[in-house]
């Protein structure tokens, strides 16, 4: 994906999902008497977003740290989330701004160290050495979060809980995600709006307008708003719209699918849509693994069956897309799954397309339910930082993203007009007000040991066309639960 296109529709995804503030608003005018007895009329004047955002106190001191450097290491594809020169686009003047708004307050020269290719450039690599050495070289870390989290029980890194002046009661902390990588009061990992990809990466699904229209299928955001968009659904109008359109007895990317789907984490999100939870916390605080249950058995069988038996969906095994280029833009897909940046790619496409959530697992389930993508960047504090100086600057400069660069990025996305339509961007907000985080997904590669773990294991099942989830899970689960055991232990000698 371009670089701009990805920073530009971060800009509705934040602004949605930042726990927006609700401003108080009155046309009306109260009459107020002072102590003198005089009555004075008093209007309320409805605030924006943007102003309800500046009037959030971070409760932070100034404090003059003389022009003391503050050093954050990021992936060199993700430095733009931190580092901005003034361009005239108004998301890199707001990360500009933001970033000058707390170097003069606090006297301080913000600077940003890129390392690596990639999304999953193993910047930790690179501050363990530095930590181990005792060079103090840098005071943030951005990392791709499987790795962050694989890393952050080392040693090397600070307890967030034990950061002064970072309060995670703030709008601009992901208070969802900290509380799921947390065991008691221990937590090595943050994300929120410092990391502009947060939003970005979460899933959803596309669909073709037109073709919609064309098989007569009701109105899907009608069928969200009624709760009743369900996996049984997706099944029934993949199965209208799949046609071998050449007649050649043969399903490929010439012919129309009811869904296009990648073979990785889209499929992952299939266990988090249906609220299938891979490790859940007991009475005492500790994880436990929980993914083999009844559920999990049926969703497997259900989505395999779908994926793999149906023949109405273009399974794609590649990391990110879910069809062939060009297809889904060609009418050769009903359905597609994608992370919401990827609609930036997508304004090209000549028939209008929609966004709504994965389906729930039926009607009884509460909520619409999501994931979001690893390459988010989380942040961690190397052990030998100066806590106060990195607390107050890690917690400024996430308010003042909260404040300033987050209502650029929503104007610029209303500009850009990555949404065809205003349902659009209410199913947007929908999806990213139900995020699901679980430990077992967080630390999925650690309970593994190194590669794929239990937060992959419907994937795995799919790719290895294996129904039987109850083995699967017992060949690995000695192997999970030695993992977690150990990894639950870091978090409780902390």
């Amino acid at each position: 994906m371009p670089m701009n296109k990805a920073k530009l529709f971060s800009i509705l995804l934040a602004a949605l999902f930042t726990f927006n503030l609700t401003a108080c608003a009155s046309d009306a005018s109260d009459d107020i008497v002072t102590e003198t007895g005089t009555t004075v009329s008093e209007t309320t004047t409805e605030l924006s977003d943007a102003d309800s955002r500046r009037l959030v106190s971070d409760d932070l001191e100034t404090v003059d740290f003389g022009g003391r450097e503050f050093n954050i290491l990021s992936r060199t594809n993700f430095t733009y989330e931190f580092d901005a020169e003034q361009t005239g686009d108004i998301v890199d003047d707001a990360v500009y701004n933001r970033n000058r708004t707390v170097e003069e307050r606090f006297n301080v020269d913000i600077i940003t160290h890129a390392y690596g290719e990639g999304n999953m450039a193993n910047v930790l690599e690179v501050s363990d050495k530095s930590i181990l050495a005792g060079d103090d070289a840098y005071q943030l870390i951005s990392a791709y979060t499987y790795l962050a989290a694989t890393g952050s029980t080392n040693g090397n890194y600070m307890n967030w809980y034990e950061m002064p002046h970072i309060n995670f009661d703030k709008p601009w902390w992901a208070k969802g995600f900290i509380e799921a990588a947390s065991i008691h009061d221990t937590v090595f990992i943050a994300t929120g709006d410092l990391s502009l990809l947060y939003n970005e990466v979460t899933l959803a699904m596309l669909f073709n307008k037109e073709l919609a229209d064309e098989l007569q299928i009701d109105n899907l955001y009608e069928t969200v708003r009624d709760g009743e968009w369900t996996f049984d659904k997706l099944i029934e109008y993949s199965a209208l719209a799949a046609n071998d359109l050449n007649g050649d007895g043969n399903m490929d990317q010439n012919d129309r699918w009811g869904l296009g789907i990648n073979t990785y984490t889209h499929i992952d999100c299939f266990l988090y849509a249906f609220e299938v939870p891979v490790v859940e916390k007991n009475s005492e605080g500790i994880p436990e693994m929980v993914i083999n249950s009844e559920k999990m058995i049926s969703v497997l069988d259900k989505v395999y069956s779908f994926l793999i038996d149906s023949g109405d969906v273009f399974v794609y095994e590649h990391p990110t897309d879910s069809f062939e280029p060009g297809m889904f833009e060609s009418g050769k897909g009903l359905f597609m799954t994608t992370w919401l940046s990827n609609c930036a790619n997508l304004r090209e496409m000549d028939a209008d397309f929609g966004i709504i959530p994965y389906p729930k697992w039926d009607e009884s389930q509460e909520h619409y339910s999501t994931y979001y993508l690893d390459r988010t960047s989380s942040f961690l504090v190397p052990v030998i930082a100066d806590v106060e100086f990195v607390g107050i600057i890690t917690e400024a400069m996430a308010a003042e993203s909260y404040k300033q660069v987050i209502p650029a990025f929503y104007e610029t996305a209303l500009l850009t007009k990555f949404t065809r339509d205003n349902e659009s961007q209410e199913m947007i907000e929908l999806i990213l007000s139900n995020v699901k985080f679980d430990f077992g997904n967080i630390y999925t590669h650690t309970i593994a040991g190194g590669g794929s773990g239990p937060g992959h294991l419907l994937r795995l099942c799919i790719l290895n066309k294996n129904k039987d989830f109850a083995s699967v899970y017992a060949s690995n689960e000695a192997k999970f639960q030695s993992n977690l055991d150990k990894l639950s232990e870091k978090f409780i000698e902390e």
